[in-house]
């Protein structure tokens, strides 16, 4: 009988142990967020700003000149730091060559990510599965006015930005998709995104950092009550909830000088609209004015659009 309840107990023991084993080989790994995003890691990030101005809702961009220049920086990590870098490949202090705008003009914001191969990216976020989890937000603690030396924080109405994201994302808005074999062209995904986009500064003479953070949604989707039909947050409001659920895949800072605000036709506003420029840019007024008129003759010769 002593025999028989100990061959029994081996038995019951080596079939516990069995089936222990074959659990723990077939359950599923736990998915570690932090790990396994549904996405690469980025290495680098390109952020290229164009001024420009609208067609409607379309920006279409100005040539390039002295007033008007089409600014690129980089931002790379080796896995730990964080360097920004112009482009030519200058790391930059902070507050160092910062994106330069005129109040009331429209600049294109198109950024591209890139792994550790160097190759691009952003397809990663804009599939079934990782767009709805993914939103740009482009926040502005306070500001300092260069005119009266003050600063403030309200800043709800500092800057305005439209997200201008398309499918597919790496083909300009209204360019053929495939020239030799369809017709398709590249249309807006109408889903804020924020790799492309274009901003509207409101104040003049502003300085401040503009906040740049791709959010990652981990429980729900970025849109508000999860229901894509009432659309997601504003550029510059991600609800507290959102924040909550959020991880971050960027988070990094530009610095923006509003350098001044355009003419408005009153008696010696463009006099004192060139001087502005002409000040901070090291030129005559004369050599402004050239610029300017240039610059206006040749608005519509620009090939690129958002």
């Amino acid at each position: 009988m002593k025999k028989f309840i100990k061959t029994l107990k081996t038995g019951i023991l080596a079939f516990v142990t069995v089936t222990l084993v074959s659990c723990e080989k077939d359950a599923p790994a736990p998915i570690d967020e932090r790990n396994d995003k549904g996405h690469d890691e980025w290495s680098k990030v390109t952020f290229t700003i164009r001024r420009g101005h609208l067609h409607g809702q379309n920006f279409h961009a100005n040539p390039e000149n002295l007033l008007y220049p089409t600014q690129e920086f980089i931002f790379e990590t080796d896995g730990t730091n964080i360097v920004r870098k112009n482009k030519a490949g200058k790391v930059l202090a902070q507050g160092e060559e910062p994106i330069l705008m005129i109040s009331g003009g429209q600049y294109a914001m198109e950024i591209i990510y890139y792994n550790a191969k160097g190759e691009r990216m952003n397809k990663e976020f804009t599939n079934s599965e990782m767009l709805p989890i993914h939103q740009h937000f482009f926040t502005v603690k306070d500001y300092l006015n260069t005119k009266t030396n003050q600063t403030s924080s309200e800043t709800s109405e500092l800057i305005s930005y439209v997200y201008r994201d398309t499918n597919p994302e790496d083909v300009m808005l209204g360019s053929f998709i495939d020239k030799r074999n369809s017709t398709k062209k590249s249309e807006l995904s109408n889903d804020a995104l924020g790799l492309k986009g274009y901003f509207t500064p409101n104040i003049p003479y502003a300085k401040f950092d503009l906040r740049v953070r791709l959010l990652h949604v981990q429980r729900g989707t970025k849109y508000i009550n999860n229901d894509k039909s009432k659309g997601s947050y504003p550029f510059n409001a991600p609800s507290d909830d959102l924040l909550v659920r959020s991880g971050t895949d960027f988070d990094q800072y530009f610095p923006v000088h509003v350098l001044t605000s355009p003419s408005s036709g009153e008696e010696g506003d463009y006099d004192r609209f060139v001087k502005d420029l002409a000040d901070y840019f090291k030129k005559t007024t004369d050599e402004i004015k050239q610029i300017l008129r240039e610059s206006n003759e040749q608005q519509e010769n620009s090939n690129y659009w958002m």
